[in-house]
């Protein structure tokens, strides 16, 4: 009798998660459509893609032309950015650069050195680098013409305004 009671106790239990995990579940379907995370992930994923493609051609991805842009952009001011500096500006954190950096090191578009200190590592744009950018700029130009005609631009101006809000608030 006492094993027939855990056996119905068990089989309770078993029961109860199983109503609770579907109850879960069903609550996580229900919200996430609406859910922020999701639907900026989801967003920003597609619209990478768009761009990856248009990038295709020089052997870059949206990300990699970031980097290159946002250190030409440095380079203009004659500063060579710190790790950390670098990472701010493109909006990733210093481990993800770092990953980032290899590849554009490896194929000589950038140099990566010691900075004033033993701790700090500055990211200088190559000739290479700029070459490169130089190439995939008329690219990235037809993506982001694709992208605002067919969102808008002044959807866009009102989007990306209501987003840096948010980021802001976010962060």
């Amino acid at each position: 009798m006492a094993i027939e009671n855990i056996l119905v106790s068990l089989l309770f239990c078993c029961i109860m998660c199983i109503c609770t995990y579907i109850a879960d579940m069903n609550e996580i379907l229900r919200l996430a459509p609406g859910c922020v995370g999701d639907t900026l992930r989801r967003t920003a994923r597609a619209i990478s893609q768009r761009y990856d493609h248009a990038l295709l051609e020089v052997g870059l991805n949206v990300g990699q032309f970031a980097i290159l842009a946002r250190l030409a952009g440095f380079e203009q001011q004659k500063v060579a950015p710190a790790l950390g500096e670098l990472a701010q500006a493109v909006g990733i954190d210093r481990t993800t650069l770092t990953r980032a950096l290899r590849p554009l090191e490896r194929e000589g578009m950038l140099r990566i050195d010691a900075g004033e200190d033993r701790r700090t590592r500055i990211v200088i744009l190559k000739d290479r680098g700029r070459r490169r950018l130089d190439k995939a700029l008329p690219l990235w130009h037809e993506a982001q013409e694709s992208v605002l005609n067919l969102f808008g631009r002044d959807r866009w101006d009102l989007l990306r305004s209501e987003l840096d809000t948010l980021s802001t608030a976010a962060s």
